[in-house]
């Protein structure tokens, strides 16, 4: 069996196999042979698949060799970080406080390398670099390795020095569409190598206005807020963006008793003593690379967000619950709702309020989604359905007399994307009259029904779709 697993290992491409150890075990290839043999572990144990080794990025191998006094700083660096971590032990301070100045010391590190790099004269490659850090932290940390499990921090130290860029790409070859800027110059994005990054949607339908805006918040690191209409795209956007450049995913929904002892975190009981635990949102916001959705924000009452204000300023370091948190490099904060942060102006989203102009201020750019032209909506139906293009197409000509049907004021909601692969599921087992019934009628109010039922007949045409279903 493991011979058999070396023996498929051994014919992977080399550079391939340079991008599987980056992926799987934090360092480059040193020789071909080393590199199938712990693979082959990773496989025997279960941690990884061949399959997944395969489909690893093809990552050219450097052979420039970071400088010897670049490795000493690093394992300079990672001594601090030890004595930081045993002086926190020895004291009995909590694993959350522990992590806290770890993280420091590590942006410390990266900003060491940063300085030395402008006054090499040899070209720094990334790769070689994460990979010299990784090993001199993990070296400087093996005596006390035991101590930080028993902590429980073990999960939060491995996130904070494994989670790394292993690759830039265009644009169009992570989301297929070539997107460049104003110059004509195509645009990049940085491949993370999470491994709890959320899965890729293939059918999911990208749209070059959109990843303009979210490219330009990874170059920049600002936040950016998405509203709009329900069923427009808002969440798939922020995660299938995690999915395609491989990182950490955290949505946290805001509602009407949110506070920021939900969000952000609390004091609280642990073997008898008082810590501070932090909320699902400041533990994505220390994490690094993870993208973050704050979504339906404005349920939230605009007073409970305010502490939230602090975080969301650039460069942050912010001291809340006794412990200094900094945002973890490569995080990407969105924002999201129906409304805009400016309140429900139309009474379909009740429950929402307006947000705090100081809140909203933050996010340095707000997109409008809207539902897409018909040819790209048309695409998207077809790939989720695999219906024909022409069923398709003509649904979403009804849907969108609907739509512009809301725009007036003449029906309540306007139907989402969701309704038409719904009524073009329903049509193949049951009466057109009843799926439309059920799929887009029925979640309107009674006084949409005779509009929507007009549509239905002068727009919906239960002969063609007989036939095409």
């Amino acid at each position: 069996m493991a011979n058999q697993i070396k023996l498929e290992i051994s014919r992977i491409k080399k550079t391939v196999l340079n991008g599987a150890m980056l992926q799987f075990a934090g360092r480059p290839i040193g020789d071909k042979n080393e590199a199938m043999e712990t693979l082959a572990d990773m496989v025997y144990s279960g941690k990884i698949t061949v399959e997944m080794i395969q489909a690893a990025p093809d990552t050219p191998i450097v052979s420039n060799v970071v400088d010897a006094a670049m490795v000493q700083a690093a394992s300079t660096v990672a001594a601090r970080a030890e004595q930081v971590a045993l002086d926190a032990l020895r004291v009995g301070i909590k694993a959350e406080t522990m992590a806290g100045n770890l993280e420091s010391v590590f942006i410390e590190m990266r900003d060491d390398f940063k300085a030395m790099a402008k006054k090499g004269t040899q070209a720094l490659d990334a790769a070689s670099v994460q990979a010299q850090v990784t090993k001199a932290v993990a070296d400087a940390f093996k005596p006390f390795n035991e101590a930080v499990q028993a902590t429980g921090s073990q999960a939060i130290v491995s996130a904070m020095s494994a989670v790394h860029v292993i690759d830039r790409k265009p644009c169009i070859d992570v989301f297929g569409i070539d997107v460049r800027d104003m110059k004509g110059n195509p645009l990049h994005v940085d491949i993370y190598n999470a491994p709890d990054a959320p899965p890729i949607d293939p059918h999911f339908v990208w749209q070059d206005a959109i990843l303009r805006h979210l490219i330009l918040s990874q170059e920049t690191g600002e936040n950016t807020f998405m509203g709009g209409d329900k069923g427009t795209g808002k969440s798939q956007t922020a995660s299938q963006w995690a999915a395609r450049t491989g990182r950490p995913y955290v949505r946290y929904n805001f509602h009407a008793q949110t506070t920021a002892d939900d969000y952000a975190g609390a004091q609280a009981l642990e073997q008898g003593s008082s810590v501070f635990k932090r909320g699902d949102f400041l533990q994505a916001y220390v994490s690094p690379a993870t993208v973050i959705l704050l979504d339906e924000i404005s349920f939230a009452k605009a007073g409970n967000l305010a502490t939230l204000n602090g975080f969301l300023e650039a460069d942050a370091v912010v001291s809340y619950g006794g412990m200094t948190h900094r945002k973890a490099q490569g995080v990407m904060i969105f924002g999201a709702d129906n409304t805009f942060g400016n309140g429900d102006e139309t009474g379909r989203y009740s429950g929402t309020t307006p947000m705090n102009s100081a809140t909203l201020d933050r996010f340095s750019r707000i997109i409008p989604f809207t539902f897409m032209p018909l040819d790209l909506e048309t695409k998207a139906v077809v790939n989720r359905t695999g219906c024909d293009p022409k069923l398709a197409e003509h649904v979403l000509k009804a849907i969108n007399v609907a739509r512009s049907k809301a725009q007036d004021g003449d029906i309540v909601e306007a139907p989402s994307i969701r309704s038409v692969m719904a009524f073009i599921r329903a049509v193949k087992v049951m009466p057109v009259a009843e799926a439309w019934k059920t799929t887009v009628a029925a979640r309107q109010p009674s006084e949409s029904a005779p509009v929507l039922e007009s549509i239905k007949l002068s727009c919906i045409d239960e002969k063609l779709i007989s036939k095409l279903i």
